[in-house]
């Protein structure tokens, strides 16, 4: 989230929950959802969200989704694909890929390969 008050701006209390809602979920909540569980219309929360953190709250869920599969990725050599699109919050493998190509500029594969220390990453993927 960039700094709003380098920008003179008080970020009010919802956005704040919002992002920290979303960031505890690890993106994995839906943002239509959230402007209720907040009680503040949609379109306040989607107004003030993008006001104050710099992109959309969809945005910043799938951001935070796509940081908490690297970390996941990072952690195991066996990756069962499906198992890790479900616990992300992704619908199935191939959202997955879309968000990985949309938020990391590759596949998930070619992103691990890509910023593996040695530029080949060692991964057995298991379906």
């Amino acid at each position: 989230m960039r700094d709003p008050q380098t920008l003179g701006l008080s970020v009010p209390p919802f956005v704040r929950a919002a992002a920290t809602r979303l960031e505890q979920t690890h993106g994995h909540v839906r943002v239509g959802a959230l402007h209720e569980e907040l009680d503040v219309s949609r379109k306040h929360l989607a107004v003030s969200f993008n006001r104050y953190v710099g992109v959309s709250a969809k945005a910043y869920a799938r951001i935070q989704r796509f940081v908490w599969t690297v970390e996941r990725l990072r952690s195991t050599i066996d990756v069962e694909w499906s198992r890790i699109a479900a616990e992300a919050g992704y619908s199935d493998q191939s959202h997955l890929v879309r968000d990985f190509r949309r938020v990391g500029a590759a596949s998930p594969t070619e992103y691990l390969r890509r910023f593996a220390p040695d530029g080949d990453a060692l991964l057995e993927a298991s379906r």
